[in-house]
Order: structure tokens, then sequence, then C-alpha cells
């Protein structure tokens, strides 16, 4: 039978993978998974900034009608999220502006979200990149009167399944 090693005796570094392991079980435990990590990282960045934060980036009515709005905060740990796919989006604020405002039912460009019929899609054929400027709105009510952004991307092609709001 092998005698048990003294701590630290045989490898090298023996303590080092041992903090290491430790540190990797810690940060396994405060940050379970990505949208813990975005928690964290909205709490760091909310203390002491709470009114640059909750500063409103959109805040419009739409052609039928419908007031929606969208928060700094949310603008950037949601829409222009840069752990996800759509960091690019911060440059494409006005372009969310210009859909909201100018989607248009009976173009068929606002639809009934498929999964959730809370929330609005706004979505217009980009003026220049082949592609389509897409924005989830997420109302409070059916009656659609008061709306927050929940996200926006650019899409190739539009997706099916949604319903065209009539």
């Amino acid at each position: 039978m092998r005698a048990k090693p003294e701590r630290g005796a045989g490898e090298q570094g023996g303590g080092v993978r041992q903090a290491a392991r430790e540190s990797n079980k810690f940060l396994n435990v405060i940050i379970k998974n990505y949208h813990d990590f975005k928690c964290v990282m909205y709490n760091l960045f909310m203390q002491g900034n709470n009114e640059s934060f909750d500063e409103i980036v959109i805040d419009l009515i739409d052609r039928d009608g419908r007031h929606i709005k969208c928060t700094k905060s949310q603008w950037i740990f949601h829409v222009c999220d840069e752990y996800g796919d759509h960091a690019y989006m911060e440059e494409y604020l006005e372009d969310v502006i210009y859909t909201l405002k100018n989607a248009d039912r009976n173009n068929k460009e606002i639809f009934i979200d498929r999964n959730d019929p809370l929330k609005l899609i706004y979505q217009k054929k980009h003026l220049t990149d082949n592609c389509y400027v897409r924005v989830v709105v997420k109302f409070e009510n059916t009656l659609y009167n008061e709306g927050k952004v929940v996200t926006a991307f650019m899409p190739d092609k539009p997706r099916k399944g949604d319903i065209p709001l009539c």
C-alpha cells in the first residue's frame, strides 16, 4: 500500500492547480449560466449609473398610435448584447426607430408573434443592406397601447408563422 503523499509533495505547482480548481468551482456556482452572467454585469454597470441607464433612447408613437419605449439599459444589455449575436445592432438605432415609426400593417410589416400574442414584430426591408430590420416589442395587454422593445436584429428573410396584424 502506497503512503499518501504530503500536501504539495510530488507534483510541482499542486497548490496552483488546487487554487484553479477551487476558483473554477467558485465561478461555476456564481455564474451558473449565461443569464446569470448578464445579470451580474448589468448590476455592476448599474451601480452609481442609475440615471444614465434609465435614460430613454426610444420613445415614439407608431403609425397606429401605439406608444413604444426602450431604455438605455435595455438597448445595451438586450438589443446590442455583445455576448450574443446582436452586438452589430449598436450602429442601427436609427434604423430601428425608422422601422418602428414607418412599419405599416397594410403592407404586412407588423406581425403578432407566433409564440406570444403580447409581442408585436415590426419588420421592414433595410434601405441599403440586403436584409430586414426586425424589432420585437412586448406589450402589457392585447390592446397594444404601450410597449417596450425586447430585441432587434437583422435577418436575411422574414420568419414564417407570425400572424400579420390586421
